[in-house]
């Protein structure tokens, strides 16, 4: 076997550091994509063998795909190759024929309980055959160091054509690259970033204290600001096992549109505003609903339209929203949701889209990582307050018709990561005339969430009646 061709080495940007870093056992940083395809528009059967051809043919359009990591301390960095073993990346998904949505989301539960091989490229697809109703699926895994939501959805998007049968398109092969100076590379960003780090450290400590003191003042004279730990105890609030359940939902987007036209607000108010009420469905089905309002974290993109710094594979910040689920009129959940996601993105303007990043370069990821998780271990995280209840993430997504060999995409389903002290992670995705609701949480720790998704349709249908006719 020829040895595998490489790059020079490129340092990982803080923030997609911190996600490697922080990982454990428990707390796998990737995020998922189910991918649902009618297969009667492909031309010949979607299978493993078609899909790995598809890969082959476009992988040198996709980045992220040829990214393994190479090593360095205390920075991560990224090598590219030229050759990918795509029998491990693109496999066979172990479901019977005629499986249909559950089946498919049993399937990603099982994907997202397992890490990534860090010695390869941090991505995998695995390939659903012969699904009832003449479908394929997919799940694909990304590692959060690659990609944001926003950043997934693109790389997604590469292996996607507007129309079933597209006329062939020239791609670059991929040629051998350059091994140069690994070791003295690793050598010399290592010892730049330790002698850089005080300085960045104090930095990032100003910045957010003169952050913080504003979005305080602010926040005294208006009222309504929601801060990390303000959110109620639950019966969430206890340790991470690896194990993980997904549960898929589909909305129908005209419902959503109508709801912001005739309710004002945003897009996303609405979205806030349905999760509430299907979550206060939820837990009163369970250990009861709290007096008052869960913290929801909200990722944020700060990507440019451009595109932005391609270095850079996280471009997010984070909101910290009220989530009304202690009301029980949803018309008055809906108002809660509005003011309370202003007031959030008030307070958000004052600390500034780069503070996140700022941050994440002054952190000792590594330290951090062991300091949480021995709190958890010993039992002292439970005297404190959940930092939230659960991460929220709202991620646009395809318009138009897409084609995957052949194949029509009829489901998009996002599943975001979970993180110790967070087992829940509800992230949407909007797909031409579609709201689709991915769910992901440890079924060691929560509930199970396969009722959600009726509830949702439930949340949603509500909001709907108090629209005009």
């Amino acid at each position: 076997m020829p040895a595998v061709s490489e790059s020079p080495l490129i340092p990982l940007a803080p923030l997609d550091a911190g996600f490697l870093l922080t990982e454990s056992e428990t707390t796998t940083w990737h995020v998922l994509g189910v991918l649902v395809l009618d297969a009667s528009t492909a031309s010949a059967p979607i299978t493993v063998e078609r899909v790995r051809q598809l890969v082959r043919e476009r992988l040198p359009t996709i980045e992220a795909f040829r990214l393994r990591l190479a090593g360095g301390w205390p920075t991560p960095h990224w090598v590219e190759t030229s050759q990918i073993d795509l029998d491990h990346h693109v496999v066979r998904a172990d479901l019977p024929a005629g499986a249909g949505l559950d089946d498919l989301a049993r399937l990603a539960g099982d994907v997202a309980s397992r890490p990534l091989d860090r010695s390869r490229p941090l991505w995998e697809l695995h390939v659903a055959e012969h699904l009832a109703g003449d479908r394929a699926g997919l799940v694909a895994k990304v590692h959060h160091a690659l990609a944001d939501g926003v950043a997934a959805v693109g790389i997604l998007a590469a292996l996607f054509d507007l129309e079933p049968a597209p006329p062939p398109v020239e791609v670059p092969s991929l040629e051998p690259l350059p091994d140069r100076g690994r070791r003295g590379t690793l050598i010399r960003n290592g010892t730049a970033a330790l002698v850089a780090w005080p300085l960045r450290a104090a930095r990032a400590g100003v910045r957010l204290a003169g952050s913080a003191w504003s979005v305080l003042r602010g926040a005294r004279r208006a009222g309504g600001l929601t801060l990390p730990f303000a959110g109620p105890r639950t019966g969430l609030h206890q340790p991470l096992t690896s194990a993980r359940q997904a549960t898929l939902a589909t909305l129908p987007l005209d419902d959503v549109r109508v709801v912001k036209s005739a309710l004002g607000g945003t897009f996303n108010d609405v979205v806030l505003a349905v999760t509430a009420g299907a979550l206060r469905r939820w837990m009163a089905a369970g250990d009861g609903v709290p007096d008052r309002p869960l913290v929801a974290a909200v990722p944020a993109s700060v990507r440019p339209d451009h595109g932005g710094d391609p270095r850079l594979r996280n471009q997010v910040s984070v909101l910290m929203v009220p989530l009304p689920t202690h009301l029980e009129d949803p018309g008055a959940r809906f108002d809660a949701v509005r003011r309370g996601t202003a007031a959030s993105k008030a307070a958000h303007e004052q600390f500034g889209s780069g503070t996140l990043s700022g941050l994440a370069a002054a952190a000792p990821w590594r330290a951090l990582a062991l300091l949480w998780r021995a709190s958890w271990r010993v039992g002292t995280a439970h005297l404190l307050p959940p930092v939230v209840n659960l991460v929220l993430s709202n991620v646009p997504g395809p318009p138009v018709p897409l084609y995957l060999a052949g194949g029509r995409l009829v489901g998009l389903f996002p599943l975001g990561p979970l993180l110790e002290g967070v087992p829940l992670n509800v992230t949407v995705v909007s797909r031409e005339d579609a709201l689709e609701v991915g769910i992901l949480s440890c079924p060691d720790t929560t509930p199970d969430t396969a009722p959600l998704a009726g509830w949702f349709a439930e949340a949603l249908g509500e909001l709907v009646e108090l629209t005009p006719p």
